[in-house]
């Protein structure tokens, strides 16, 4: 377990990754929205599965893309608590995601080679992100942030597994906990989440060009 402020202090910032088509809406709404928020903001049925390719809605009459789920094999997984594939892709789809640092960004950035010129990246405030959700709500549980210490939507098979053997990448009721709750430290948070919407503070940038990012170019921020 760790405290949300520690995270914060060693975290200062959070990264989403998102279509450029998305950020005129972003701007005007200063919110993130789960996949499930937008498909019903867009009257549309989320479907039962994964999603194999981009997904292009019309939510008024402002154009939305949410990103495929193809990185999502059954095969790689070990289910436990339950869980099968649907009860993780509803969980999937009721979040909205941040990498935990640069180094899971430039991960993911290389990983989705080929769809990086079509990719920008936000960077938020941690602590600002944290406090405007804690003043915006009345639930307790509602405001605070939910911890992976996976790649919640790319599970692979870890070659060094226990006694030395591979093993599936494991999913259930726990692959997003409260830090509170964590059967880890802060150092191998992946992915920060919260539940349904998130919005966003002043001090927010945006990267349009990932290239630039990855080789660390700090003149690749602009204002959100």
């Amino acid at each position: 377990m760790f405290r949300v402020g520690r995270f914060i202090e060693k975290r200062p910032f959070l990264y989403h990754v998102t279509s450029p088509l998305n950020l005129d809406r972003i701007r005007k709404s200063r919110r993130l929205e789960s996949a499930e928020q937008l498909y019903r903001a867009g009257d549309q049925v989320l479907p039962p599965e994964a999603r194999r390719s981009t997904v292009d809605l019309q939510i008024g009459n402002v154009p939305v893309r949410i990103r495929d789920q193809k990185g999502i094999v059954e095969g790689n997984i070990e289910w436990y608590g339950g869980w099968g594939m649907r009860e993780l892709l509803d969980d999937l789809n009721r979040r909205v995601f941040f990498w935990a640092d640069v180094k899971s960004v430039a991960k993911h950035l290389r990983t989705y080679e080929a769809e990086r010129p079509s990719l920008v990246i936000l960077r938020v405030p941690a602590q600002e992100l944290v406090r405007m959700r804690f003043l915006s709500s009345d639930d307790p549980e509602d405001p605070l942030p939910w911890f992976s210490r996976y790649n919640s939507g790319f599970p692979r098979w870890n070659p060094n597994g226990k006694d030395g053997e591979a093993e599936a990448s494991p999913r259930g009721p726990k692959t997003f906990v409260l830090a509170s709750k964590a059967d880890f430290t802060l150092k191998d948070v992946k992915e920060v989440t919260f539940v349904g919407e998130i919005a966003l503070p002043e001090g927010c940038a945006v990267a349009r060009e990932a290239c630039r990012f990855l080789q660390k170019d700090e003149t690749c921020w602009e204002p959100l």
